[in-house]
């Protein structure tokens, strides 16, 4: 039984390593995931800070395409510069407006790759917790098991102790009898016989 608790002990603290060096493992996918999180953070500032700036410059645009298309009215064909700077304009808008749907594009792809991180961070600590707990309760059942195998060790100790002791009063009784049974006859024999009954039924409840 004590050679099986030991080798429970050592597949316990075998799987205690194990699950320490998992937790380590974690530990650092955890700090690389928040360092790729804060990194997409910082991303995602700056596309819409970018995305802010070509809608502010867009709505600008759309401000002067207006003012030139009142111009455009009041001249009547009057001036080609103008439709030219007009088509300009168009185009100009135009690829403004392609860019702004990159960037929103973008925009959600960054979100999206920023939730899955965020999903992933949350994995990886909810995991990390129940391997802590996992190697906790292993500790604990550790613990408990040395202190069964030093309870065990010591009632182990007490009993081979009680036994010499009763070993030896049997064979200083047994010395005894021997005196009375060489010069007294069959009444010596008796108490022989009695002392070693006594000695027998003190070893019986061991």
């Amino acid at each position: 039984e004590v050679n099986r608790v030991r080798e429970e002990l050592k597949l316990a603290a075998s799987e205690a390593t194990r699950k320490a060096e998992l937790i380590t493992v974690l530990e650092t996918a955890g700090t690389e995931l928040k360092v790729q999180l804060a990194q997409r953070a910082a991303e995602i500032g700056r596309m819409s800070e970018k995305l802010a700036k070509l809608e502010a410059d867009a709505a600008k645009k759309n401000e002067e395409i207006e003012k030139l298309g009142q111009l455009y009215e009041e001249a009547s064909f009057s001036s080609s510069n103008r439709q030219i700077e007009l088509v300009a304009r168009e185009s100009e808008i135009e690829k403004l407006n392609n860019d702004i749907s990159v960037l929103r594009a973008q925009r959600k792809e960054a979100e999206k790759r920023h939730q899955d991180i965020l999903t992933e961070g949350k994995a990886a600590i909810d995991a990390l917790a129940n391997e802590k707990k996992k190697l906790a309760d292993r500790e604990q059942k550790l613990e408990r098991l040395l202190s069964t195998l030093a309870d065990r060790d010591e009632t182990l100790e007490r009993r081979e102790r009680e036994l010499a002791r009763l070993k030896e009063e049997m064979k200083k009784k047994g010395l005894q009898a021997e005196i009375p049974a060489k010069g007294q006859g069959a009444a010596a024999n008796d108490g022989q016989r009695h002392q070693e009954d006594r000695a027998a039924m003190q070893l019986s409840p061991l």
